[in-house]
């Protein structure tokens, strides 16, 4: 009888990876990338905001993995009701709730379908209308049981039915998030909320000790002067935190309610706090509409040097009226923040500030060899061409400095980085 030849000669047959092998070296040679370790195939995370098929059969089945889910617009409550139905979704790394042009909250809907969204790193919960300023605690129960959230942004745009006891409860939903990292809050032109429950929700965050990076956005309609229970400020608690970068914006809308050159004290005992802050990297600030007001620069001139970790430096004031006054105090701050590396400064506002304060500002930046980087933008400039071309060539002049003018505008820069690579 004939004999069945070998398994490795049958080439019909494939060769199993535990099956020893005994040929030549040539042979062995050739088969030796059969015999290398196996990777898994790593999961294919899918965008589901972009692609309406993905969006509707995520209503009917369901994915066990997503990049990102946003229940926003009119499929709000298709999206929430998929999510609360699914049986075989595993994890969605970020989540976004905007119920935009929908005619309800949805928030029961909401705390429902947060339950199935445990492993969830990072949370957009924008809040634009409530039917009754109690459902506000539904939404809480269910942001706490996020125990992995690594990023919460928290908008509230003009939102009807937010009382002061809502917003506080929001507060302290924000104080027992402790996995969070990176924090974002912004409140809209809430007309109805006192200047002291805004300073109470932002003291909340406070205990977050895991937070590194601060976002906090506050446009109000008035200045009001009822925050006498909130001048102390307690240094122990802000020297606990690790915060490495700082961004806080306070606006005013245009029109009648800016014209007040009333002092907004929130804004001071921010600017006060920052000192205590021992890591903090990166910081801007930025005001809008309300007036830069020359207290507030010279708290600035005086708090920013004291923040020897300090790296980065931004400082915008747009609509803010800056006159020659708070341009001084800026100038005078340069000598110093020799601990800065990187500033940022911009002004856009109508009538601009004269041509030599920013002349005597650029001067001054370029006698300072620690500033690596520097962007300064001047925009609704009245000058003319002839007088522009004269700046330009004044600036042209220093060293490492550059200029690009346009119709009505001014951009100074300076970026050694970039020389150095090149």
């Amino acid at each position: 009888m004939l004999q069945n030849p070998p398994s490795f000669d049958n080439p019909l047959k494939q060769v199993k990876y535990s099956e020893p092998l005994a040929s030549p070296a040539s042979t062995q040679e050739e088969l030796t990338p059969w015999k290398q370790k196996v990777h898994p195939i790593p999961i294919l995370h899918s965008k589901l905001q972009s692609n309406q098929n993905l969006k509707k059969k995520f209503v009917i089945h369901g994915h066990k993995y997503h990049s990102k889910v946003s229940a926003s617009g009119i499929e709000t409550p298709q999206i929430l009701q998929g999510i609360k139905k699914s049986r075989c979704l595993k994890s969605v790394r970020s989540f976004e709730f905007d119920p935009y042009l929908c005619d309800e909250s949805h928030i029961d809907l909401l705390s429902k379908a947060l339950t199935k969204l445990k492993l969830t790193k990072r949370f957009d919960l924008i809040i634009r209308r409530l039917e009754k300023s109690d459902n506000i605690t539904k939404t809480t129960s269910g942001v706490l049981r996020l125990q992995r959230l690594h990023k919460l942004k928290l908008e509230l745009p003009r939102t009807k039915n937010i009382t002061d006891q809502a917003l506080i409860d929001l507060g302290k939903m924000l104080s027992k998030c402790y996995s969070i990292q990176e924090l974002d809050h912004e409140t809209i032109n809430l007309e109805n909320i006192s200047e002291s429950v805004h300073l109470n929700s932002t003291k909340k965050s406070r205990r977050l000790t895991n937070i590194r990076h601060l976002k906090r956005m506050v446009q109000k309609t008035e200045v009001l002067q009822n925050i006498c229970n909130f001048r102390r400020i307690e240094r122990s608690i802000l020297n606990r935190l690790h915060i490495q970068s700082i961004d806080l914006s306070f606006g005013m809308p245009t029109g009648w309610y800016s014209m007040s050159t009333e002092v907004d004290e929130s804004a001071m005992l921010a600017l006060k706090a920052l000192p205590w802050y021992q890591e903090l990297k990166s910081l801007k600030l930025s005001f809008t509409g309300n007036p830069a007001v020359l207290e507030t620069m010279q708290i600035l001139a005086e708090t920013i040097p004291k923040i020897q970790t300090l790296k980065k430096f931004s400082l915008e004031l747009l609509n803010s009226r800056v006159t020659e006054s708070e341009m001084f105090n800026v100038i005078q701050m340069i000598p110093n923040i020799t601990q800065i590396e990187e500033f940022t400064f911009k002004v856009i506002q109508y009538p601009n500030v004269e041509i030599a304060c920013i002349l005597c500002l650029i001067s001054r930046l370029s006698m300072c060899k620690n500033f690596k980087k520097i962007n300064l933008y001047f925009r609704r400039l009245s000058i003319d061409e002839g007088e522009m071309r004269e700046v330009v060539n004044r600036i042209h002049s220093l060293t490492d400095i550059n200029c690009a003018p346009g119709k009505g505008s001014l951009y100074i820069y300076k970026d050694l980085c970039d020389e150095n690579i090149l």
